[in-house]
């Protein structure tokens, strides 16, 4: 089912990069909970 022929080209590329920015928003929101879980606060 790739559709993208059905779609312009810059609208599969801005596709694209929102989802590569919440790949990087989720692995800077692991590193920086796992940084913060080494407070025994938080864990």
């Amino acid at each position: 089912m790739h559709q993208a022929s059905s779609k312009s080209p810059r609208q599969s590329h801005k596709v694209l990069l929102n989802e590569s920015r919440i790949v990087i928003n989720l692995h800077e929101y692991f590193t920086g909970s796992r940084r913060a879980g080494e407070d025994p606060g938080l864990t």
